[in-house]
């Protein structure tokens, strides 16, 4: 019986292996020479006599407001706005660029030539100002080159109704990186 059971376990064993094996030759899909699958984003579009951009939109569209939740309401705006003309008002401070989401506002500064070496203090005092025309706010200053250049971008996204999806992660990881660059002396 032992035999038995031992030559029908190797035969059925023998017989599984042989047809998985079977599948896997030329001539099971001899249409499919790579052997892989192309999976693309948006690989289909509702009129595909239309063409497209990489990302799907139609070329010929109607330029639509976003309407995403990213979206800054005009509220936002304004007080973006407010809140650089404040920063302007700072002695020193040559220009400022600010974006709001929610109750966060990131504020980036050029400063003067004459007031370079005291960037801090001239943040600490932007930032005063910001806080006392419009409280509420969680305002973060920085004058970091690279930092404003990226409040530069978001804001200019913003103003041309681009819509920015990612806004609060931005301005999420500008407001880090802003501490992080209060903090790398100290580190």
């Amino acid at each position: 019986m032992n035999k038995v059971l031992t030559k029908v376990t190797a035969v059925s064993l023998v017989v599984v292996l042989a047809g998985s094996l079977a599948a896997c030759t030329n001539t099971a899909a001899p249409n499919n020479t790579s052997r892989t699958q192309n999976y693309r984003v948006n690989q289909y579009q509702a009129n595909p006599t239309v063409p497209r951009y990489n990302d799907g939109a139609y070329v010929n569209r109607t330029p639509q407001p976003p309407s995403n939740t990213a979206q800054l309401n005009t509220t936002e705006r304004a007080a973006a706005d407010r809140m650089a003309r404040t920063a302007m008002k700072v002695p020193g401070v040559a220009h400022a660029t600010a974006v709001v989401n929610g109750k966060d506002a990131v504020i980036g500064l050029d400063t003067t030539s004459a007031a370079a070496q005291d960037k801090r203090a001239i943040e600490h005092k932007v930032a005063n100002a910001v806080k006392k025309a419009e409280p509420g706010y969680n305002v973060h200053v920085t004058t970091d080159a690279q930092l404003h250049q990226r409040i530069r971008t978001l804001n200019t996204q913003v103003q041309t109704g681009h819509p920015v999806r990612t806004l609060a992660n931005d301005v999420g990881v500008i407001i880090k990186d802003i501490g992080r660059a209060v903090t790398a002396p100290f580190r």
